[in-house]
């Protein structure tokens, strides 16, 4: 098995390819860096993470047997929180006035 293993991995990297265990050791194409979260999604995250607390301090203040208004206004305000740091995790990159958008799938670019 120890010779599959090699001829495997030199194979590999004759073609350029990942040497054993690299699979997931991938650039991102076109040599941009992807995964970042931009300033404005770091900003709607600590307001989403300020609307969270705010929710469960409303919970915090609900009376037990569930009828006033604390009770009822809580769990949305806390799955507001818990969105908006979803939100601000995908908020894309503001472009500057230079840069062209992107084409769309299925539109011809003009390269």
């Amino acid at each position: 098995m120890a010779k599959k293993s090699r001829k495997r991995a030199a194979a590999a990297q004759e073609k350029g390819g990942a040497e054993r265990g690299g699979y997931f050791s991938v650039t991102p194409p076109s040599g941009e860096a992807g995964g970042e979260i931009s300033r404005a999604g770091w900003i709607v995250i600590a307001v989403s993470v300020l609307t969270a607390a705010a929710g469960y301090w409303l919970l915090s203040k609900a009376a037990p047997d569930g009828r006033d208004i604390h009770s009822n206004l809580s769990p949305f305000v806390i799955l507001a929180g818990y969105i908006g740091v979803a939100v601000g995790i995908m908020w894309p990159e503001r472009r500057g006035e230079g840069e062209k958008a992107p084409a769309a799938a299925g539109e011809n670019s003009a390269a």
